[in-house]
């Protein structure tokens, strides 16, 4: 598949507009319809389309994405590394979302003060773990590119 066609396939799998993609992208209209078009995508547009493929489970698309960066011969210095940093922040949201909906589910009589209390922390802690991901992705999208390839 070629890049353009999996810039699309992940928009929709988003279920977003090209405007709504940009901006869970962080990126202009402009840039986004241009790689659905087929404009060349630069290691940093090749990591924050990897990034939302995986917070998305599409792991091949994540796949196809991410190994356009080491075929860019500008590889980040310990790039896997941070992936695995990356993932087990994904993994973490995942499971607070899980709990989140298993405690939704109960009915709200059936929540005593104590156990709210928790969910609001939960809440807050996840809003925290968000912004630190989207922290993450943007600071390793802006790494410097090191010279030397990944061994």
């Amino acid at each position: 598949m070629d890049y353009q066609n999996a810039v699309r396939e992940l928009r929709k799998a988003y279920k977003q507009t090209q405007q709504q993609f940009a901006n869970t992208l962080g990126i202009s209209i402009r840039a986004l319809a241009g790689y659905e078009t087929g404009s060349k995508l630069g290691p940093t547009a090749l990591f924050q389309l990897g990034n939302a493929a995986r917070q998305k489970g599409l792991s091949e698309l994540a796949e196809l994405f991410l190994s356009g960066i080491e075929e860019n011969d500008k590889p980040m210095v310990a790039v896997r590394d941070l992936r695995e940093v990356l993932d087990l922040s994904i993994a973490m949201q995942k499971a607070v979302a899980d709990l989140r909906e298993r405690l939704d589910s109960l009915q709200s009589d059936q929540l005593n003060e104590e156990v709210s209390d928790e969910l609001s922390t939960i809440d807050f802690e996840m809003g925290q773990l968000e912004k630190l991901a989207q922290r993450l992705s943007l600071a390793l999208a802006e790494f410097d590119w090191a010279t030397e390839p990944l061994k």
